[in-house]
């Protein structure tokens, strides 16, 4: 049987909440393998690290640890290599001379904008045969999904 006969025979069977569930969980699929595509030489955590620091500013480490629900001794490995590659930055904290903020270095921020748009392009490639509105509301709906599920 063809993949997207299974696909509806499945959603025959669900409710919409399963479906719901099922439908995230096969975008968290999508984006990991597509992520991998255009980034191949950086993993997803790496990059969700660099998107972190990107939208929350300048973190100690542990701070990060928190935010990214990582066992520091994990992302005390994962800084250090993005470090090493240039793409954080280390620098003192002002407040505590002897703790270290972590922050997005030019290198690091500008290949968190080529994924980005890079992730664009497919999205907008895949979805360009959607209608305009259709579309709209599509996003407005997934925005409204995504902050009832974060509350």
């Amino acid at each position: 049987m063809h993949q997207s006969a299974l696909l509806v025979a499945e959603v025959a069977d669900e409710t919409a909440p399963q479906q719901v569930l099922r439908s995230l969980m096969s975008v968290q699929g999508w984006f990991r393998e597509t992520t991998r595509q255009v980034a191949p030489h950086h993993s997803g955590p790496v990059l969700g690290l660099l998107v972190l620091l990107d939208r929350c500013g300048p973190l100690r480490a542990r701070e990060l640890a928190e935010i990214s629900r990582v066992d520091p001794s994990v992302i005390s490995r994962q800084v250090a290599q993005l470090v090493d590659g240039g793409l954080v930055e280390r620098a003192a904290d002002p407040h505590d001379g002897r703790a270290q903020l972590l922050s997005l270095s030019a290198e690091g921020a500008t290949l968190l904008a080529a994924t980005r748009q890079a992730m664009l392009a497919v999205v907008e490639s895949r979805l360009s045969d959607w209608d305009p509105d259709e579309l709209r509301a599509f996003a407005d709906q997934l925005v409204r999904l995504i902050t009832d599920l974060s509350t």
